[in-house]
């Protein structure tokens, strides 16, 4: 089924929808980060800044934390496991014990892949964008974010004032269609061409620029295509082909919302929640700041009539003595006003306080070391979820999910991580977020259990009972280390414990009795 709208109209029909979401986001980037949200038709110069800047530190504190908490350096914050119904495929085919031996296996090659995805993102100099991401989501709540499709590409992404969507009534995305200017002069020559032949007054600017629109639409089978239209004409022009896409997690193109709220086809940010503490610290910092600009300046005064002249006292040096009488002089002072400004101080420094609770700007886990523990940073993320609302998770589940996957997807199709075995048919699940960084967890359990076993049946009893290479496999995945060449194979055991028994023999019985012993049945014997 054919499009109907042009990318021009589409843009035209949703705009109005937008509006409210988009006044309100303009409000909180004036309180906070000005530039990041600008004013409609924002040139480059210009911007008003606010009077109090605890929006803008309150709002570069918390995106570091959730980027710290969300991408951990030097920590994986991904964790690839085996699915459950995966699982109990395994065991229905294989039996329960064959089935987590699978699970063994096949945890070495996810932690492959997540150690490729984890290094590909830290060297791919990605986190200046998603720290822009971050802070586009706490003050507007909305932020539309293109994934890397090759590896010379970078993450990409539009504010709110860039682009529209439409969702049905289910909360799903239907239409999504994103407004750019580019320089006439930046377009390819046939492109330039048609354009100036359309309109020939962009010929004498250098400087011109047309809009082009990029459509992201929904088609019935719910699979997804992609084009760029040139705003030319009543129709537009097309650019380019169409790319089409299987799904919504296949569309490397995602609108993102912060507070999402069912029926609504925008999210609400971060700072819209606090406009009332904003908007009181900006007004009170702005009176004590022009109270103050009025305070520093000096004025004298002279009684008319007074043989006192003005000059005198302006040329007069410090130590001189100059005639006048002490009653036809005084200096202008606002010492009444002190007790009043003391007040607006004390308010301002209440709601200032009030506000770096909100932003999470009192509390710091972070040791200043060089390494800083999972547990550490499980704690950060655990202070963020409850500060936020949830909107940790709920970032964890929209973006940091999708984009690993595609992460990985990417280098696997370029050659640059390891894929999964064939021959292991299960379904990589991906976890992040919260249960990611909980992989401590895991190994607490691990050893919980085999403590009680210890303590309940006696060290030996439980030694004989568990698989001790199994074991050791699964801890080196929750720890994240490559067993591969650590661990002994059955075979170099089996030819350990056969040369043990052979030098124990050799000792007992002597070096000839030991070498017959090694020697393969049916073979030369001698006669006595």
């Amino acid at each position: 089924m054919e499009f109907q709208e042009t990318g021009r109209q589409a843009y035209a029909r949703l705009e109005p929808d937008r509006e409210g979401y988009l006044c309100r986001a303009r409000d909180a980037s004036k309180l906070t980060l000005t530039y990041l949200i600008p004013p409609e038709g924002y040139d480059g110069t210009g911007l008003e800044e606010p009077f109090q800047s605890i929006g803008a530190e309150g709002v570069t504190t918390l995106a570091g934390k959730l980027l710290l908490a969300h991408f951990p350096p030097g920590n994986s914050f991904v964790r690839m496991v085996v699915d459950d119904y995966s699982m109990e495929q395994l065991k229905k085919d294989y039996g329960e014990q064959k089935a987590e031996q699978i699970r063994t296996e096949a945890a070495q090659s996810l932690l492959d892949m997540e150690n490729a995805g984890v290094q590909e993102i830290e060297t791919s100099g990605i986190r200046p964008k998603l720290d822009e991401m971050i802070k586009h989501h706490l003050v507007a709540g909305n932020v539309l974010v293109k994934v890397p499709e090759t590896s010379d590409q970078n993450l990409q992404l539009w504010g709110l004032d860039q682009y529209v969507v439409e969702r049905d009534d289910e909360d799903n995305l239907l239409l999504c269609v994103l407004k750019r200017s580019i320089a006439v002069q930046a377009l390819q020559e046939d492109l330039r061409a048609l354009v100036l032949a359309e309109d020939k007054t962009k010929k004498d600017s250098k400087a011109s620029a047309i809009d082009v629109y990029t459509v992201i639409a929904r088609r019935e089978d719910a699979s997804w295509e992609v084009w760029s239209e040139l705003s030319v004409g009543p129709k537009g022009y097309r650019m380019g082909e169409i790319k089409k896409y299987k799904d919504a997690d296949d569309l490397p193109w995602r609108p993102l919302r912060m507070f999402p709220v069912d029926g609504e086809a925008y999210g609400h940010g971060f700072i819209p929640l606090h406009f009332g503490s904003l908007n009181y610290a900006e007004q009170v910092r702005e009176a004590l700041m022009s109270a103050g600009a009025a305070m520093s300046k000096l004025l004298i005064g002279i009684r008319n009539g007074s043989p006192t002249r003005a000059k005198d006292i302006q040329d007069a040096k410090n130590l001189d003595v100059i005639r006048m009488n002490e009653e036809d002089v005084w200096i202008l002072s606002f010492a009444d006003k002190i007790p009043d400004l003391r007040y607006m101080s004390e308010e301002y420094n209440s709601v200032k306080q009030a506000l770096e609770r909100a932003f999470l700007m009192t509390t710091s886990i972070q040791r200043n070391a060089e390494r800083v523990t999972a547990r550490e940073w499980e704690i950060l993320a655990q202070e963020l979820e409850s500060g936020l609302a949830g909107a940790y998770s709920q970032f964890a589940s929209d973006f940091s999910q999708w984009f690993v996957s595609h992460t990985i997807a990417r280098m696997q199709r370029e050659g640059r991580a390891p894929k999964f075995p064939p021959e292991i048919k299960v379904k990589p699940l991906i976890v992040t977020g919260i249960d990611a960084l909980g992989r401590g967890k895991d190994v607490q359990a691990l050893q919980s259990w085999f403590r009680f076993l210890a303590e309940t049946m006696g060290p030996d009893a439980a030694a004989q009972i568990i698989h001790k290479d199994e074991l050791a496999k699964r801890a080196g995945a929750l720890f994240g280390v490559k067993t591969a060449s650590l661990l002994k194979t059955e075979e170099e055991l089996a030819q350990e414990a056969q040369d043990a028994q052979l030098q124990s023999i050799a000792q007992t019985l002597g070096p000839e009795v030991a070498k017959l012993a090694t020697q393969p049945q049916g073979g030369p014997t001698r006669r006595v």
